[in-house]
């Protein structure tokens, strides 16, 4: 039998976000911020990017799997391990090392990628309320699990990440996939084939990087 129900959860959310306030305000302005340096790049953008979507994925690690959902789940633990992992991932590779230079350029894994990140940003909550009223605006990207997974993986796919970037995501994305299966989320039903495109759209970009240089 799965843990809590979809409207448990969301509850946990609510209780969740009230307790951050204001903080989801200043979130959602940073979650801006982070997708027009990306499209707009400046100097110095691809560490502020990659800090501000590290310190998404080690918040909703932390703060929302390991602080607030344990009592909920036995499942928190791991999850929330898998979102610090990818912090630290996105922390060493983007911020330290400066290895993710996030651009636009029109092609077509830019054009999926930049979906997926305003989908995060502007569907998934309303589609969430399309839904269940009672959920209207609860999930925002850099708070909550989901959004923060699927902005994450669209601005990846604007700046050639390492394949290994993509791939926490989408394993955290079929948990997700199973998750709205068995508690009726329709919102979360395409993560893991959105999360599974962007990984091969990655992978094959990487390919073909590796196959010029050889030429």
């Amino acid at each position: 039998m799965f843990p809590y129900t979809a409207t448990i959860y969301f509850h946990l959310l609510e209780r969740y976000t009230a307790a951050l306030w204001p903080l989801p305000v200043v979130a959602g302005v940073l979650a801006v911020a982070a997708l027009l340096l990306a499209l707009r790049p400046l100097p110095g953008s691809g560490r502020a990017v990659a800090t501000l979507l590290a310190g998404a994925w080690l918040g909703v690690g932390g703060g929302f799997y390991l602080n607030h959902a344990v009592p909920l789940s036995y499942l928190a633990p791991p999850q929330g391990g898998l979102f610090l992992l990818q912090g630290l991932l996105l922390l060493w590779h983007g911020t330290v090392r400066n290895r993710l230079p996030f651009q636009y350029r029109g092609t077509a894994p830019h054009r999926a990628g930049l979906a997926l990140a305003v989908a995060a940003l502007v569907a998934y909550p309303l589609l969430d309320g399309l839904a269940d009223s009672a959920w209207l605006g609860l999930r925002l990207a850099g708070l909550a699990p989901a959004p923060t997974m699927l902005f994450t993986t669209g601005l990846l796919m604007l700046a050639r990440p390492p394949r290994h970037l993509l791939v926490l995501p989408f394993l955290w994305s079929l948990f997700a996939g199973f998750s709205a299966w068995r508690l009726a989320v329709p919102t979360d039903a395409a993560l893991p084939a959105l999360a599974l495109l962007a990984l091969v759209l990655g992978v094959r970009r990487a390919q073909g990087s590796e196959d010029s240089q050889l030429r």
